[in-house]
């Protein structure tokens, strides 16, 4: 099963318009850099970040249409 930290940081990025411009690798290596700083222990699985990115972004636009 894919890493549930990555996966919600994705998530949240996704469901953000302010990342939408933002190529999911720069995303990524922010999110590390700024869990890094604030010592949090996670797992940094870069393919849950970008499954949950493309879910925050699918859900962030069914809501807009919706």
């Amino acid at each position: 099963m894919s890493d549930t930290h990555s996966y919600n940081a994705g998530y949240h990025r996704g469901l953000n318009t302010e990342y939408h411009d933002v190529p999911i690798e720069i995303l990524f290596k922010q999110w590390i850099e700024q869990i890094d700083i604030l010592l949090i222990p996670a797992t940094f699985d870069p393919y849950a970040f970008e499954l949950g990115y493309k879910q925050g972004l699918k859900d962030y636009f069914e809501e807009s249409n919706a």
